[in-house]
């Protein structure tokens, strides 16, 4: 499954709350199980899209996520942005171009954040990130509203 993104919002995993053992794509409230806002991440328009692939292995199988897209900033707003999701553990909801909203992510199994500097201007910098992440239950869908 690939998809193409509008909007990605990210929320430190010390404002969550564990959820109970999710199935295989599962859906969930996810709402219930957090306290406070997202923070939203803003990206360049048509660059991002969310990737599902299921894996075999010895332990069972496994879903591997990839959010992947293009970040444009002033470089003081990108040190904020990098600081604030390299340093701390997040999960990410991702909203699609379908309005689906998905949650990569969970108390246990945290998504990796890596930024590529692709442009390094006077003022702005532009970076590629890639979000991963490795669980057995996959993409978690949100039903809150």
């Amino acid at each position: 499954m690939k998809v193409a993104i509008k909007k990605i919002e990210y929320m430190p995993v010390a404002r969550i709350f564990s959820w109970s053992h999710v199935g295989r794509n599962d859906s969930l409230k996810v709402s219930n199980f957090v306290d406070g806002p997202y923070n939203e991440l803003k990206f360049t328009p048509l660059s991002a899209s969310l990737e599902e692939e299921w894996m075999e292995s010895t332990s069972g199988n496994y879903s591997q996520v990839k959010v992947s897209g293009v970040i444009r900033a002033d470089k003081m707003a990108m040190r904020n942005i990098l600081s604030s999701l390299v340093v701390t553990r997040n999960i990410f909801r991702i909203t699609c171009v379908n309005e689906q909203k998905y949650v990569v992510g969970s108390l246990d199994f945290t998504p990796k954040t890596l930024f590529k500097l692709i442009i390094s201007e006077l003022t702005t910098s532009e970076y590629q990130f890639t979000i991963t992440s490795k669980s057995p239950h996959g993409i978690v869908y949100d039903t809150s509203l």
